[in-house]
């Protein structure tokens, strides 16, 4: 038994050498090594399963890579999870191990979960430097164990110089790739840069070309010049037309252009260059200047003081527009509107001359036709009450008819009157109560017709300013004319109301009277207009007329809506400054 023991290790021992013969000889080439060392240490020790395994000096749980696996049928199995955290068990161990089975520990839980009793691990060192580990998994027994140790922990230093010079060309591989792609991205980014660049110099030569068509096109003068020294780094070929100078001539002679001011504007510009220089930068200024030919011209300047990253001027840019035709038109029109100014206070005074003479003739008129009026009313009248008898039913008629008329002829006399005042005489601004001013009115049209049954509605607290005589005026010719017109209604309703429109006061004075068509509303406010006969409703036509001028003269308006047979509203609105002293509720 001796003798056969003997011999097998003998035998192994060959085999062993062999296989450090051929390890040595493939040393260079990690794969390959990897590929021949766990096909034979499977033969040699008879086990079901052998992995290489190859980690960093700082495993992580995705750290560990598989070199070989023999059988190759096991390669999915030392991928798995379950190899993986048997990879990471494994990887701390300080020295070569046996896990059989039957111990308590998680590495031998996982092995014979895969059906492994006896399995070894072998650590592969480069120095300091853990590099992998060789896994003989399922033994068959422990007869050659000790032998398979010593041999694998003499092929384990070559093993591992292998996987380390593997280590350091794989570290090393993607040094070089990370840095290339780095260097790509560099490079990348630099064509893009350029690209860019040579986008964004194309564009400011577009740019800078663009202005110098403008700037040599434009009819102003557009330049810069720099500070201190005051000459000019461009001026534009409008200079020659405007100045007289050329570019040129204002590059060789910074002070040319300054020379040539008008004398009269001299200090003024020399005040508008030192609050430039100062930083005090006048958006724009006019000032006169004496163009070559002798021509005196009208310019207006605009600059713009340019400062380095300092704060420091540097430079002055700037356009200079000829005005010479804007300022002769605005003399011009000055001159004419003096002359015309002239022409109105010379007009109006002819006006208000003839408008004058126009009422005292109006008035004196009435005032003398008045006592004739009345003389032939008192001698018609004494003739009907005196000679009726004498006189048949036709004469009798013929007298009656001429009392009429010269009732009526003074009743337009007194109108003609009325109207001519409220155009004259100076306004008075006070507050005025038109709620106030109604109900008096509506008590006194209630007490010339006392058996009349009219529903009065007044809203309360209307106040207004304004001149309070005339506005009286207004609303008894506006209230009037809804007590006559709703004279044949059984159940007469007026009302006199407020209310909004937009941000203005509206008054109104509504009734359910006889009305009026739409279609004459345009007459209403003209004097002596009507459109009723005056044997169905007396009156001259003068009462709207006069309420228009008063409403006219405080700056309102006036306007009516109708219906026939469905009564009237007669509207008012004054301005804001009129329209209450007092908030309207």
């Amino acid at each position: 038994m001796k003798q056969n023991a003997s011999g097998k290790d003998s035998a192994f021992s060959v085999m062993a050498m062999d296989i450090l013969s051929n390890v040595l000889s493939r040393a260079d080439n990690p794969g390959d090594l990897g590929t021949y060392l766990t096909e034979q240490v499977r033969d040699l020790t008879g086990a079901r399963c052998v992995v290489l395994i190859q980690c960093p000096s700082t495993p992580s749980a995705n750290a560990h890579r598989v070199v070989s696996v023999n059988p190759s049928r096991r390669r999915e199995w030392a991928k798995s999870p379950a190899a993986k955290r048997l990879y990471e068990v494994v990887h701390d161990v300080p020295a070569a191990r046996l896990w059989r089975g039957d111990e308590p520990s998680e590495a031998s839980e996982l092995l014979r979960r895969e059906g492994f009793e006896l399995s070894m691990v072998f650590p592969l060192r480069a120095g300091e430097f853990r590099v992998g580990a060789m896994l003989v998994l399922g033994l068959p027994d422990e007869e050659h164990i000790a032998s398979a140790l010593n041999l694998l922990n003499s092929l384990s230093t070559i093993v591992a110089l292998a996987l380390r010079n593997v280590i350091l060309y794989d570290d090393q591989a993607q040094l070089i790739q990370e840095r290339t792609a780095e260097l790509r991205d560099k490079n990348e980014r630099l064509n893009e840069e350029i690209v860019e660049r040579e986008k964004a110099e194309e564009a400011m030569k577009a740019s800078e070309e663009r202005f110098r068509r403008l700037a040599e096109n434009a009819r102003d003068v557009i330049y810069r010049m720099s500070l201190p020294d005051g000459k000019y780094e461009y001026v534009s070929p409008a200079a020659l037309s405007m100045f007289g100078y050329s570019p040129e001539e204002c590059y060789r002679t910074p002070m040319l252009v300054k020379q040539a001011i008008h004398p009269d504007w001299h200090k003024y510009f020399e005040e508008q260059w030192a609050n430039l220089i100062r930083g005090e930068l006048p958006p724009t200024y006019e000032y006169q200047f004496i163009h070559k030919s002798g021509d005196v011209r009208w310019l207006n300047q605009r600059n713009i003081l340019v400062r380095d990253a300092g704060g420091k001027p540097i430079a002055i840019e700037g356009s200079v527009t000829d005005i010479t035709e804007r300022k002769l038109a605005e003399e011009e029109i000055r001159k004419l509107n003096q002359e015309l100014d002239q022409r109105v206070r010379e007009r109006t005074a002819h006006l208000e001359t003839a408008i004058e003479e126009l009422e005292a003739f109006a008035y004196s008129v009435a005032h003398d036709l008045r006592a004739p009026l009345r003389g032939i009313d008192g001698f018609s009248q004494a003739l009907l009450e005196d000679y009726s008898a004498k006189l048949d039913e036709k004469g009798q008629d013929y007298l009656r008819r001429i009392r009429t008329a010269a009732q009526r002829m003074g009743q337009l006399f007194d109108d003609t009157l009325s109207l001519s005042r409220v155009t004259r005489g100076e306004m008075r601004r006070e507050t005025v109560n038109l709620s106030s001013l109604a109900l008096e009115i509506a008590g006194e049209l209630a007490r010339r017709e006392p058996d009349r049954k009219v529903l009065l509605s007044i809203a309360p607290e209307a106040v207004v300013t304004g001149d309070a005589r005339l506005l009286r005026v207004a609303l008894e010719n506006l209230l009037g004319n809804a007590w006559k017109f709703t004279s044949k209604r059984p159940k007469a309703k007026i009302e006199f109301g407020v209310t909004e429109r937009g941000s203005r006061r509206v008054y109104f004075v509504r009734d359910n009277g006889v009305g009026f068509s739409m279609d004459y509303a345009g007459r209403l406010f003209g004097a002596f207009q009507r459109l009723h006969s005056g044997d169905e409703f007396p009156g001259t036509g003068v009462g709207l007329a006069i309420v228009q001028r008063i409403i006219h003269r405080h700056g309102g308006v006036v306007w009516a809506d109708g219906e026939i047979n469905r009564g009237a509203t007669l509207y008012f609105s004054l301005p804001l400054k009129y329209q209450g002293a007092q908030p309207w509720k």
